[in-house]
């Protein structure tokens, strides 16, 4: 339920292909409108795999939140997520959030900026009820070059933990870097550490492979 990148194994672009000149970032992409659409690849750290490609497409929009498809390139996979207008989740699927999962930008971003969060969510197939907390922390900014061009970012450092509600005792703790870029609004970027017991059992990567607005 870690929203970031739901895993499912698909196609990825050879990173060999990739060439050494990158072409500067095209289109501003400030307002968000129904065709934006931008393409990612997934990387799996501990094993240095790619894993998937993922497409996220914005079918609809309202004032308070924004719905997105998104597309696993390869296997057929796909899915809807709901998220409020500064892309925190409100659904992903099957779970609900309340108010929402608190991985989002509180804007207007700025280095050194803080805020925590709590979130109760629930599995409307299951039942299973989550609740989370932690805080978030802008830690820097930094220019983050991709295969589409060169993005300043605002880098979001995000701690919490996640506990099921029928077993408190075993929690799993989270660990997810946004590299946000205003342009885009939305991440260049994005990496994600799970540990369960103290030990690491998931070290993912997203990555900006292609972006564009409805021609």
């Amino acid at each position: 339920m870690f929203l970031f990148l739901i895993s499912s194994a698909g196609a990825a672009d050879d990173p060999a292909a990739q060439t050494n000149s990158t072409p500067p970032a095209a289109a501003n992409m400030q307002d968000p409108a129904v065709g934006d659409h931008w393409t990612y690849q997934v990387t799996d750290e501990i094993s240095g795999k790619l894993t998937a490609t993922r497409t996220v497409l914005i079918t609809d929009l309202s004032k308070n939140d924004v719905t997105i498809r998104f597309d696993i390139v390869g296997n057929g996979r796909s899915g809807v997520i709901v998220y409020d207008r500064s892309w925190n989740i409100l659904s992903d699927e099957a779970f609900r959030y309340t108010p929402n999962d608190g991985t989002g930008v509180r804007l207007p971003l700025a280095v050194n900026a803080e805020w925590k969060f709590t979130s109760n969510s629930q599995n409307s197939n299951t039942g299973v009820t989550f609740k989370r907390s932690g805080s978030a922390h802008v830690i820097g900014k930094e220019t983050v070059t991709t295969k589409v061009g060169a993005f300043d970012t605002f880098i979001i450092e995000s701690k919490f933990t996640e506990r099921n509600n029928r077993t408190p005792s075993r929690f799993s703790e989270i660990t997810q870097k946004t590299w946000y870029s205003p342009e885009l609004d939305h991440w260049a970027k994005r990496s994600l550490i799970v540990r369960q017991g103290g030990h690491i059992i998931r070290n993912d990567t997203v990555e900006l492979t292609d972006f564009g607005r409805k021609k």
